[in-house]
């Protein structure tokens, strides 16, 4: 019987007995936070998100209340929408560099039923400075709390590489539902490899 997900997740790669015929691998990576390119664009649409949301129901609020609209209601609108999105952007910002110094960490094991990923609170040695851009190499992790995320291959449609930045975007439909990132070049070129070798053999499958 095939090993499932869970089964691998505190093994070392590669200690998979070569009988089952399953191929393996895996890898830990220190990913930065506020200098993370994509997590810098989620943070600026939720940004938005927040103001936008906000301005509105003030909007609603002040308009039924008195019952008037003009310029001056819709600045005071927009103020309070304001407001709401910088304490937003506050709380993050302190959280981001306070609590997890600008950095987290995650653990990739890959198989040939899918992905398991673990997001990683804890301590680990790494040289990349504190506003590192790009995922970064570390040392054992000594973990504090985890969450786990799996992704199965047969949810995923198409694969979405960012060279430059090491990571690989698995998407359903148009939807990133994860991303796969890589602490250098050899393991970003085998995850790349993977991704492309299992969605080819699942749509031979299909077909």
């Amino acid at each position: 019987m095939a090993p499932k997900l869970k089964d691998i997740l505190e093994r070392e790669p590669g200690t998979m007995s070569r009988r089952n015929e399953i191929k393996e691998f895996g890898w830990e990576v220190g990913i930065p936070m506020l200098s993370n390119p994509f997590v810098l664009v989620e943070f600026i649409v939720f940004f938005l998100f927040i103001w936008i949301v906000v301005t509105g129901i003030a909007l609603i609020v002040i308009v039924s209340t008195s019952h008037s609209f003009n310029f001056w209601v819709l600045g005071y609108a927009l103020q309070a929408g304001g407001i709401a999105a910088a304490l937003f952007a506050g709380v993050f910002l302190c959280i981001a560099l306070l609590f997890f110094g600008n950095r987290f960490y995650g653990k990739y094991y890959l198989d040939n039923d899918g992905i398991l990923y673990t997001t990683v609170r804890g301590q680990a040695f790494s040289k990349a400075p504190l506003f590192t851009v790009r995922p970064f190499p570390v040392g054992r992790i000594d973990m504090n709390k985890k969450a786990e995320k799996r992704v199965y291959w047969q949810n995923v449609d198409t694969i979405e590489p960012f060279e430059k930045w090491r990571v690989i975007g698995l998407k359903k439909k148009s939807k990133t539902i994860l991303r796969l990132y890589c602490p250098d070049e050899e393991i970003y070129d085998r995850a790349l490899v993977w991704c492309q070798e299992i969605l080819k053999s699942k749509k031979q499958e299909e077909t």
